[in-house]
């Protein structure tokens, strides 16, 4: 069986080296300028916002 605290560390992430994977992402993104569909940078945003509240 696996405990609570097991479930929490599976589902633990680090905010800091997520927030470094959005800059990289967003950099990526930018080498195609307006051909990134405007969902895919909203829901970066999102993440940054959740992730920052994280």
């Amino acid at each position: 069986k696996v405990t609570d605290e097991q479930m929490a560390e599976l589902f633990a992430i680090d905010p800091v080296t997520w927030l470094a994977e959005a800059d990289l992402t967003e950099e990526y993104f930018a080498q195609f300028g307006d051909r990134v569909p405007q969902e895919l940078t909203a829901q970066l945003a999102a993440l940054r916002e959740r992730l920052a509240s994280a």
